[in-house]
């Protein structure tokens, strides 16, 4: 069996967000909003794969992601990306 054309393992993306003054005197973390959370597929030589979801659900980010365009912000352990005939 030949390897995937695409392969995402475990991939999460998060944005930070505005923490508000009182927050920020207070020390607290720095919110963020988790886009995508501990993404995997394959997609294999001929096949069709479709991505599907309510508006606002991350699938151009996880496009972006997927292509190459971004990256992502924190990767879990052991979270790959891998592009058949790409060097990454």
């Amino acid at each position: 069996m030949a390897s995937p054309i695409l392969e995402l393992d475990h991939v999460i993306k998060r944005y930070p967000l505005a923490r508000s003054f009182a927050a920020l005197l207070a020390m607290k973390p720095r919110p963020v909003l988790k886009a995508v959370s501990d993404v995997s597929f394959a997609i294999e030589a001929g096949e069709t794969f479709g991505l599907v979801g309510e508006s606002g659900c991350a699938k151009s980010t996880l496009g972006r992601l997927s292509g190459g365009r971004g990256a992502p912000a924190v990767w879990a352990r052991g979270a790959r990306r891998a592009l058949r005939g790409s060097p990454r």
